[in-house]
């Protein structure tokens, strides 16, 4: 079992369009909890309306220990999973080049940030969706409610204009999994988990 306040991070690239991400969550939940896959479910559930057959993932205890935290991310062929002990987790990944359109400060930043280039507007937005992936409320609250730190400084919230803020300060990191991408992960109701990356195998499934 890992420790109360572990947080684990797992990435892996694949081909596959449909079922890795969930079957590179089941497998990293059975290797961080020491179980076997049968002894927990990878479930979908919608904040909005109550669906199992979308939204977002969480793992449900058959037996042994309580199910921990989880969040999911994909860009292109990286897949990232997020498990926490710690508390709620969000994870999100992008490629550096992803807000390369017109209009992205406009739909995304808060009027104080300020990003100079594609990437740091890349970080702000990987920040931006871990957060609110880790909190339950994904985009159904507009990103431009939440100011974050400067792309170049370590990540942090700095506001919440939105409603149902989270209690106490989240913590969030910063990944460098790819140079290609970049990778922000967050959680909530602890200071200071104890966090690990690891290059996963392949999530392609047996054929």
């Amino acid at each position: 079992m890992p420790s109360p306040d572990a947080v684990v991070v797992a990435w892996t690239r694949t081909s596959d369009e449909h079922n890795s991400a969930d079957l590179l969550l089941a497998r990293t939940v059975a290797s961080v909890l020491g179980v076997s896959p049968t002894d927990f479910t990878v479930s979908r559930l919608c904040p909005s309306c109550g669906s199992a057959a979308h939204g977002r993932p969480l793992v449900l205890s058959n037996s042994g220990p309580g199910a921990p935290f989880v969040s999911l991310a994909r860009a292109d062929d990286l897949i990232v999973v997020a498990i926490s002990t710690a508390g709620p987790v969000g994870i999100d990944v992008e490629r550096v080049d992803a807000p390369a359109f017109c209009g992205f400060d406009e739909v995304a930043l808060h009027e104080r940030e300020r990003a100079r280039t594609v990437r740091e507007r890349a970080i702000t937005w990987t920040r931006k969706e871990s957060l609110l992936k880790a909190t339950g409320h994904g985009l159904r609250i507009d990103p431009r409610q939440l100011e974050m730190s400067a792309p170049i400084d370590p990540p942090r919230l700095l506001q919440w204009a939105a409603p149902h803020p989270p209690t106490g300060e989240p913590w969030l990191a910063d990944l460098s999994l790819d140079p290609d991408f970049v990778t922000c992960v967050t959680v909530l109701g602890v200071a200071s988990p104890q966090l690990s990356v690891q290059a996963a195998v392949q999530a392609e499934p047996p054929r």
